[in-house]
């Protein structure tokens, strides 16, 4: 989800506001699991096809195993892996490749197996427990060539969808390493003449798909819950690393690990996590709408966005509660001092809440 709301600052930048849909998707599509945080900059800041098309040839050409050839091995893996994830982990209107278990599948590559369970229900004490899990098991030399301490596990929410748990192992971690690990020319910076071409055109023969297999695990323990917070929307926090220090998935406080922060580079992602305490279930979506007034360089500043379907991040410890999080690019935010403000809205009951936050862009 962080991640969904991505669209907002996007909305009033004049970087994607020229790019036609066709070349801004695949900034959206799997291709984003492979872009490396500089690549994530450049990408934000583009504005013509033409330099969009020229990023994507340079992109797969700083990821050729075969210097001097047309044909890129890589990218011809990486679409392969992009198919097989299509297909085994589709959930609703989402692509497999755009989910969790997908991107795991594209970075790590096909596990040896991919168990899962469906079983679920409420514990003795009337809980509702996660429905399943699914593990990615890769034998021990293929998890020490990822960086990983043990086998990635995925729990499933209450809508179907398959979660990196980062409470099981080092994912995350792992996750980094494998996309930096991607690019094996780092000098190139103009695409070589050799090097595939035509921008988001640019083909490869298709390899076999490669099918996921399933098999049933116990189900995981359940969790020891903490009382719920106060209702409605508080605890907004802005940090900078947003999935390593706000951890919905952990056994107690998810803000247990949040560093709160106030300023910001124009580099850098602004972070923000607010909890959501209510009657209705936890994943229910709610309308989430954001503005960013302040001032830079003497004049006024005003970014509004319309309210936005967003589907909560459940809160493990603590059941009926959940984050609403997302992470905002400032590549187009000049510097200066501004305002966060986030409202919530529960359709289900008209209720709604609003929370800001100062912060600086330097």
């Amino acid at each position: 989800m962080i991640r969904r709301l991505l669209v907002v600052l996007l909305v009033a930048s004049p970087a994607f506001a020229a790019l036609s849909p066709n070349v801004a998707d695949w900034g959206n599509g799997p291709a984003r699991w492979l872009m490396t945080k500089d690549e994530q900059r450049t990408w934000s800041k583009l504005q013509t096809d033409e330099e969009a098309n020229a990023f994507i040839d340079l992109f797969w050409a700083r990821r050729d195993p075969t210097r001097g050839t047309e044909r890129n091995e890589f990218k011809d893996d990486f679409e392969s892996r992009v198919r097989s994830a299509d297909d085994a982990f589709k959930k609703g209107s989402v692509r497999g490749a755009l989910t969790d278990p997908g991107r795991a599948y594209i970075l790590f590559g096909p596990p040896a197996r991919t168990p899962e369970v469906a079983a679920g229900g409420r514990n003795a004490m009337g809980q509702l427990q996660t429905t399943g899990r699914m593990v990615f098991e890769y034998s021990a030399a293929d998890l020490r060539k990822l960086g990983l301490d043990r086998a990635p596990v995925f729990s499933q929410n209450n809508q179907g969808e398959y979660k990196i748990d980062p409470q099981q192992s080092n994912a995350f971690g792992a996750i980094q390493k494998a996309v930096d690990d991607t690019v094996i020319n780092p000098d190139f910076t103009t695409t070589p003449e050799w090097a595939l071409r035509g921008g988001v055109d640019a083909k490869v023969a298709p390899t076999p798909i490669t099918r996921v297999s399933e098999v049933a695990v116990p189900m995981p323990i359940p969790v020891k819950q903490l009382a719920a917070g106060p209702k409605g929307a508080s605890h907004l926090v802005l940090v900078k690393n947003l999935t390593d220090e706000i951890q919905p998935k952990s056994e107690g406080d998810p803000f247990a690990e949040a560093k709160p922060a106030s300023t910001f580079a124009s580099s850098e992602q602004l972070g923000y996590a607010l909890q959501l305490c209510r009657d209705a279930a936890p994943e229910t979506p709610v309308k989430v709408g954001l503005s960013i007034s302040g001032t830079s360089g003497g004049k006024k500043v005003s970014i509004v966005s319309r309210p936005q379907d967003v589907t909560p991040e459940p809160i493990r410890a603590m059941e009926t509660c959940s984050i609403v999080w997302a992470s905002l690019p400032l590549a187009s935010v000049h510097p200066g001092s501004y305002k966060l403000s986030i409202d919530v809205i529960d359709p289900a009951t008209s209720q709604k809440w609003n929370l800001t936050r100062d912060f600086k862009v330097e």
